[in-house]
């Protein structure tokens, strides 16, 4: 599939509309509040807790009815502290998603397996602004967006996919101004340049510039260029050689759910050969974030089980059965007889 078409078909599926920063939400234009129907309440980094519990006790359930625009911040911010009355300390995260089907909700729990970096590394201090017709392009795909995810008629997608497309040559022909956005101490370039860069980037300084954004204070930067980053792999798994593992298995057990999501989806890439170190590093930090992935509903939870399964040994055509069927007590069997 062509990747352009691949990855706008991945956004209508896993975009997030309201865990994304205010930089990104840019435009009161850009959503159209509206009551909505929680499909589903998930939660991570609950490690030493007791999921169950954690579940009963959460006031939000399944079936309620939130309104979108006390949402972001005023409702996520009194779940935060609901969850400090349950775990002793606030939610690391609430992440209303819309999956173009419906709306869920992932809830990060300040358990044993929920932690931060060591440390982010600081922008540069000088302001280098993104172009003006990419910045245009990006905002106005990101209009469109919500629309396109909603998938209500064929002009709403047609319309996102075009305006995506003008943003990709936007971007082709920005390539040198875009690396150096990525240094900008203003965090709407750096959001900006992570995207678009990551639409076209192919030498090894811009990779290098992308790997680099995983450890940006702003989780936005860090969610455009690992997803991008995860594109190009699917492409050409030739560059895996060229992205570390390291970081993007402690986003594994990031308080931000987007640093999860979209880590997992690159490890799919860098772990497509079996590299037994990448196994072994990933079964030695992040085994109990991955098994909880695996509580997820089907669309997020079939990566994991993915590289759990990698982990255990499962051979691919097996494995993608029980990818397919959200299987993932065989694959934790087959972790447990390894042990």
């Amino acid at each position: 599939m062509h990747r352009l078409i691949r990855s706008a078909f991945l956004a209508l599926l896993f975009v997030t509309l309201f865990c994304v920063s205010k930089v990104e939400a840019r435009g009161a234009d850009m959503f159209t509040p509206q009551k909505v129907k929680i499909e589903g309440v998930y939660f991570f980094g609950y490690e030493g807790f007791d999921l169950n519990k954690l579940a009963d006790a959460f006031s939000l359930k399944n079936g309620a009815i939130v309104d979108e625009e006390v949402w972001f911040p005023k409702q996520m911010e009194e779940l935060k502290e609901e969850v400090a009355k349950i775990a002793g300390k606030p939610a690391t995260d609430v992440a209303l998603i819309h999956t173009g089907e419906g709306h869920i909700v992932f809830v990060g729990i300040p358990g044993k397996s929920n932690s931060e970096p060591t440390s982010f590394h600081n922008p540069g201090k000088e302001k280098i602004p993104a172009p003006a017709q990419v910045k245009e392009a990006y905002f106005q795909s990101m209009s469109l967006l919500p629309k396109a995810v909603a998938k209500k008629n064929k002009e709403d997608v047609d319309a996102y996919l075009q305006q995506r497309k003008v943003l990709l040559e936007s971007a082709k022909a920005e390539r040198a101004a875009l690396l150096k956005a990525l240094e900008s101490a203003d965090t709407e370039d750096r959001v900006v340049a992570s995207y678009a860069l990551g639409l076209v980037a192919s030498t090894k300084e811009e990779l290098a510039g992308l790997v680099k954004l995983a450890d940006d204070p702003n989780s936005t930067v860090r969610n455009n260029s690992t997803r991008e980053l995860a594109e190009l792999l699917l492409d050409k798994p030739e560059l895996a050689k060229d992205i570390p593992p390291t970081r993007y298995i402690e986003m594994l057990n990031s308080p931000t759910w987007t640093d999860r999501n979209k880590a997992v989806f690159i490890l799919q890439g860098l772990s497509k050969t079996r590299e037994p170190s990448i196994l072994a590093e990933m079964r030695e930090k992040a085994l109990p974030s991955l098994k909880e992935m695996c509580t997820w509903p089907i669309g997020y939870s079939d990566s994991a089980i993915e590289l759990l399964g990698r982990i255990a040994g499962i051979p691919d055509e097996k494995l993608k059965k029980l990818q397919e069927t959200n299987n993932s007590k065989a694959v934790f069997e087959a972790l447990e007889k390894q042990q």
